[in-house]
């Protein structure tokens, strides 16, 4: 792994030099939305800080014969604060997972403990798709065969963020919605979900979801 935001742009050539010189066919680079991001819809690759230059920085490996793994997140901790994700979206409540008692789902893990994004938020997938527009018109251009990048990763660790045990998350409003929505395509009719459930709903909407 070469993290190119880190370096000066000077430190790019020695370093993937290196690399290449220890044997190792491809580097792998993390794309930080939150360093890019400048504002909404604004972002940074190389027009003010020519470190976030990435298609420069893969253009290099390329010519130094290397290929190239390119993880855009969202999530992709690599050891920073709030994971990579610009603290403007940690910080809506529109895009927070919920807790079965409606709170924000936090993570506790150093240096910062933050709320988490819910991936079932219509508002975090609509910036996201933002954000992987963004990052796509300067890494689809170098797809192999015409340039370095021979795969990409979404997310990273499964954006479980360490919280894999049932019930744990995520009972924001819109993961309730596809709660519902499963419910009816699993049983078809209402008399059908209320048989499997020993209940006597009006109406699927009315099914909470398990909590403990």
């Amino acid at each position: 792994a070469v993290h190119y935001w880190w370096l000066e742009r000077s430190a790019w050539k020695p370093a993937l030099s290196a690399l290449r010189d220890l044997g190792f066919p491809m580097v792998e680079t993390y794309v930080p939305w939150g360093v890019h991001e400048l504002e909404p819809g604004r972002f940074d690759f190389g027009q003010k800080d020519p470190r976030k230059d990435i298609g420069a920085f893969l253009d290099l490996a390329g010519e130094l014969g290397l290929t190239a793994f390119v993880r855009p997140g969202p999530h992709i901790n690599a050891e920073m604060t709030y994971f990579g994700l610009p603290e403007r979206i940690v910080y809506d409540r529109a895009c927070q997972a919920r807790s079965p008692e409606g709170n924000p789902v936090v993570l506790y893990f150093p240096p910062l403990m933050f709320p988490v994004p819910s991936y079932a938020s219509e508002r975090f997938l609509q910036e996201t798709s933002a954000w992987y527009d963004a990052v796509a018109e300067h890494v689809a251009p170098r797809l192999f065969p015409k340039g370095p990048v021979v795969l990409l990763q979404v997310d990273n660790e499964g954006s479980f963020y360490f919280r894999n045990g049932p019930y744990c998350q995520d009972y924001h409003e819109d993961a309730v919605v596809q709660w519902h929505t499963f419910l009816e395509e699993r049983h078809g009719s209402l008399d059908a979900l209320n048989a499997a459930h020993r209940t006597s709903y009006g109406a699927f909407a009315e099914c909470a979801p398990p909590k403990r």
